[in-house]
């Protein structure tokens, strides 16, 4: 539905209710319904198309944003379906990008389901139609239907990764993330039978992932700066960190009993009241800091 104010996303959700599958709504990175017997799994994202990326760049970033987003289901897809619209002046680098990404889908062993092709002389650089990657043979291993008082909230990952991918790339500087590392799939392995749900922390990041738990938690959240900065992978302020596309990163709500391996960067996070509050203060996002880089690119 897009990252709009979460009363009017709500407002929307709820007036159309009966054209949206049950577990289509706020809170969820996937969606998923059961009809006679046959389970689905689904997840559209946009695609991404920049001219300071390689086209093989473009196709695995495009691929991982999406397929983060279906692993906090806890299961691997089986297809995909993908509107390939053309980027204007893009040529040959465009169909680079086909061929990666028709790769990539071969290398982990999803099948091509439907696709289209579109070349409509408008579409600017920035993004280039959309994937959605489908499963129809297992029911998820985490959602929210599976929470379970009492629980504890882990933050595992990195704050800005995302960011610094992109500032390097867009400066030309030698690059300290690699594209892998704004995958959740890494840390699959470490997520058990213990684990309940898990939330990616892409456009808004953290803050958004919040304010968005507090509609189907029913309580907030206190973050604490000198808990934050342990995580922050940039030189940015907190107050800009909690706020920036985190790929890579994940909120995870697991029971008392789930304990992560050393090797990964967390923190426990702070149930509070009704509100999202940064020492103490009321969080209200400004939006996602990230586009900035694009705007002065």
């Amino acid at each position: 539905m897009g990252k709009i104010g979460l009363d009017r996303l709500s407002y929307f959700i709820e007036k159309h209710r009966s054209a949206m599958v049950k577990n289509n709504g706020i809170g969820w990175d996937y969606s998923h319904t059961t009809k006679r017997g046959i389970d689905i799994i689904a997840k559209i994202e946009p695609m991404m198309f920049y001219n300071f990326l390689e086209p093989e760049e473009n196709a695995q970033l495009s691929f991982i944003f999406a397929l983060n987003d279906f692993l906090t289901s806890g299961v691997w897809p089986e297809y995909a379906m993908i509107d390939f619209e053309n980027i204007k002046g893009a040529g040959e680098k465009f169909e680079k990008f086909m061929e990666s990404m028709l790769k990539i889908l071969k290398l982990r062993r999803i099948k091509l389901l439907a696709g289209h092709t579109g070349d409509y002389g408008n579409i600017e650089e920035g993004i280039s139609g959309s994937i959605s990657l489908l499963s129809v043979t297992r029911k998820p291993r985490f959602s929210l239907n599976r929470v379970k008082k009492p629980y504890k909230v882990i933050l595992m990952g990195n704050l800005g990764l995302e960011y610094r991918y992109f500032y390097e790339r867009l400066n030309k500087l030698e690059a300290r993330t690699k594209i892998t590392d704004l995958s959740i799939e890494r840390y699959l392995p470490f997520l058990d039978n213990k684990v309940y749900y898990v939330h990616d922390l892409a456009e808004g990041g953290l803050a958004r992932a919040l304010l968005e738990l507090t509609y189907v938690l029913g309580h907030g959240f206190q973050l604490h700066s000198s808990h934050l900065e342990k995580i922050i992978a940039l030189n940015l302020p907190v107050d800009k960190a909690v706020e920036v596309s985190s790929s890579g990163a994940v909120i995870v709500i697991a029971n008392s009993e789930y304990r992560i391996p050393l090797q990964i960067p967390n923190i426990l996070l702070e149930v509070g009241d009704s509100d999202v509050l940064l020492d103490g203060k009321p969080l209200r996002p400004k939006g996602d800091i990230i586009q900035e880089l694009f705007k002065n690119k």
